[in-house]
């Protein structure tokens, strides 16, 4: 397995930021069976995270986690019956950042 450094990953994360590389989602829902977020990307990369890494929904019902919309610009996801937004790079981000102090 590749190893990275967080020094080294924040300084990516840095580089991206400057240069304006942000991830922008064209469509997201809550697969019920598998109980995780996917993510479809402008690139047309698909992303998933597990129902347990979305900090801020971890609690919530499988019902309300379903109702999960795209912002226009594609920048963050919103569910309205929780009134909770996540930016999608910081979704990601997150997630990946907390892979990497794991291991």
């Amino acid at each position: 397995m590749l190893k990275i450094s967080i020094r080294a990953y924040r300084l990516a994360e840095r580089r991206a930021a400057r240069r304006g590389l942000v991830l922008r989602a064209t469509d997201a829902y809550f697969d019920r069976r598998r109980r995780r977020l996917i993510v479809t990307l402008d690139s047309g990369v698909e992303l998933s995270a597990p129902r347990r890494l979305l900090l801020p929904l971890s609690g919530a019902r499988v019902a309300d986690m379903s109702m999960v919309r795209v912002s226009p610009a594609g920048y963050y996801l919103h569910w309205p019956r929780l009134g909770g937004y996540l930016w999608v790079t910081d979704l990601f981000g997150l997630n990946f950042r907390q892979v990497l102090d794991e291991s």
